[in-house]
């Protein structure tokens, strides 16, 4: 079952985002914005890999039902690097963040591509997440495509004087094909000293994972959750994600015309879809969303 959605509607901008930065009890910063209206539902929203909280303010612009924060998650583009950075690892930071300092009634998360997968390990590892979005995630159908087979191979490949040979050709076509999706840091799938790359290798084309591990995950979540995918995601794949969601019996929503980010050219789209599903309930006790 899926809806294809498609609005018009006038802008309304909201105040100034507030910009907070936290120290978490575990003692590693993180930082994030948040947005809020004093709304008993905050949407916690995760991003993509080799992007920052930032991807989600286009969303906060606009007049919204919920509170809304975006984290900044390890390895992105605003944090230090991490060795052996993993999905589970930046899922483990992530539900911490949420069980000791998110304070809401209602606390959903939105995974946005590698966040979608972060999300679904959040959702296993804290029981104060009461629902969950996909927004064009990583699934193990992205396995099934072509791109994912080239980039794949390259992981692969040692460092013999043969292996580094294949290594230079095929890195040149996947920096060609990352161009074309619109990707802007060419070398996060090429540099192996990057937090990028790290995580491809650890878990994006690592088969054990994709296979097994992410769809467990997927699998497990027992929090109400449905899936919003580009209409022209080439880099996730449309059709793949939505008959991966299909095979979990969970609702699709289609974002008409647009690409693998949608929160670049939809959001508003995306903010109406939302404020349709979450009507607004004011807080009534304080108005705090972190505590610290």
């Amino acid at each position: 079952m899926y809806t294809l959605f498609l609005l018009k509607s006038n802008m309304k901008k909201d105040k100034k985002l507030e910009v907070r930065k936290i120290k978490t009890r575990h003692s590693s910063n993180m930082t994030y914005w948040v947005k809020n209206v004093n709304s008993r539902t905050t949407i916690v929203m995760l991003h993509g890999i080799g992007s920052s909280s930032s991807f989600a303010t286009k969303v906060g612009r606009y007049e919204t039902n919920f509170n809304i924060i975006s984290l900044d998650l390890p390895g992105g583009k605003n944090g230090p690097k991490y060795p052996g950075l993993t999905i589970q690892a930046i899922a483990e930071k992530v539900s911490h963040f949420i069980k000791h300092h998110v304070r809401s009634r209602n606390i959903i998360i939105m995974g946005h591509s590698l966040g979608g997968a972060v999300a679904a390990h959040v959702a296993n590892n804290t029981r104060k997440v009461d629902e969950v979005i996909y927004l064009s995630p990583f699934t193990p159908y992205l396995a099934k495509t072509k791109t994912y087979k080239v980039a794949s191979n390259y992981m692969t490949l040692g460092d013999s004087k043969k292996d580094i040979a294949k290594k230079a050709l095929l890195a040149t076509a996947i920096k060609a094909v990352a161009k074309t999706f619109g990707f802007t840091n060419l070398g996060a799938f090429t540099d192996e000293e990057s937090n990028e790359f790290t995580l491809l290798k650890n878990n994006v084309y690592k088969k054990s994972y994709i296979a097994d591990e992410l769809l467990n995950e997927y699998k497990s979540v027992r929090q109400p959750s449905f899936f919003m995918i580009s209409e022209k995601d080439v880099v996730v794949g449309t059709e793949g994600v939505n008959k991966f969601a299909k095979s979990l019996g969970k609702e699709v929503i289609i974002i008409e015309g647009t690409d693998h980010n949608p929160f670049v050219s939809s959001a508003k789209k995306i903010v109406d879809i939302l404020n349709e599903k979450y009507k607004f309930e004011k807080r009534l006790f304080g108005r705090k969303i972190i505590e610290l």
